[in-house]
């Protein structure tokens, strides 16, 4: 870990500017959020060490998941992250055998120092005219110093190791998980789009 008051020089083994090209590559733009999740990916994959059967958990599904998934094996796809809508910025990397795990978060308390990441996080309307490219410098100035990390034992893992059981919807004919009902979750009323 970079020792406190020294500049952040790499992020999960990239150089800084690997990492910046690579988060403007796969999210889009520069990112305040994504670079502060590098740093919380950073932190906990140091903590948590040698995990050969890597998963992770991210307690936001703004921004973090992209960090998660530009870093490290786990993806949405291959089902070894899991995304929970709890608002928090904060993620778990963890062994899924071992149920070992790290947890990093965003810790307020640091940012006294870092009032344009504090704006940013904290959605305070001061933070409305500054451009997204100063708060990621400010956050890359901060590095691992605005995080806070730990160790923890998940009480389970997140991913279904079982073949999930389907059946057909009797109203559309397309198949999805057993355990949803008899009929699908769009032909059952929870439709997201218009036929």
């Amino acid at each position: 870990m970079t020792p406190a008051g020294a500049a952040p020089t790499q992020i999960c083994g990239l150089s800084l500017d690997d990492f910046l090209v690579r988060m403007e590559e796969f999210h889009g733009h520069a990112s305040p959020g994504v670079t502060m999740g590098g740093f919380m990916v950073d932190a906990a994959w140091r903590q948590l060490g040698d995990a050969p059967y890597l998963n992770a958990a991210v307690e936001t599904v703004v921004c973090l998941p992209d960090a998660v998934q530009m870093l490290t094996p786990c993806t949405l796809g291959n089902g070894f992250l899991q995304v929970l809508d709890w608002g928090k910025f904060a993620l778990t990397l963890y062994d899924r055998k071992s149920l070992q795990g790290a947890r990093a978060w965003l810790d307020v308390s640091r940012l006294e120092d870092y009032p344009l990441v504090a704006n940013w996080y904290l959605r305070r309307p001061e933070n409305q005219a500054v451009e997204k490219d100063e708060v990621v410098r400010a956050i890359l100035a901060g590095g691992h110093g605005l995080v806070r990390v730990r160790p923890v034992r998940m009480r389970a893992g997140l991913k279904d190791q079982d073949k999930v059981p389907t059946t057909a919807c009797p109203a559309c004919g397309e198949y999805h998980p057993q355990r949803q009902g008899t009929l699908c979750p769009a032909c059952a009323g929870q439709a997201y789009y218009d036929l």
